[in-house]
């Protein structure tokens, strides 16, 4: 049992995408997975705060760590970015979706 524990605590060499990655819980995921030696594709909407997580990343791992523009709330564009990922980057072993909206009506948020 402590044996298959310690298999799945270590990431190296598997790919990590994480949506919302630029802030919160989604950065912090980054420095964890990036520091069990995980290569991480960081997505949000926010690019100059995703370049900061990566290079933190990159130092934590001495592995890459990718940067991906990615606004949840557009399905074509999450589509386009995945077949970017896939085909330039390569297949993804762990999906983190950190990322989420919500629409607010009338100063209430529906989910």
């Amino acid at each position: 049992m402590l044996t298959r524990l310690r298999e799945l605590r270590d990431l190296n060499g598997k790919l990590v995408l994480i949506t919302g990655a630029s802030s919160g819980l989604g950065k912090l995921v980054a420095y964890e997975v990036a520091a069990r030696g995980a290569n991480v594709v960081l997505c949000a909407r926010n690019l100059k705060a995703l370049r900061k997580v990566a290079d933190k990343c990159k130092e934590i791992s001495q592995t890459d760590a990718y940067v991906v523009e990615l606004d949840v709330s557009d399905p074509d564009a999450i589509d386009r970015q995945l077949t970017h990922v896939l085909q330039d980057i390569g297949s993804v072993d762990i999906l983190v979706n950190s990322a989420g909206f919500g629409i607010f009506v009338k100063g209430t948020r529906k989910m």
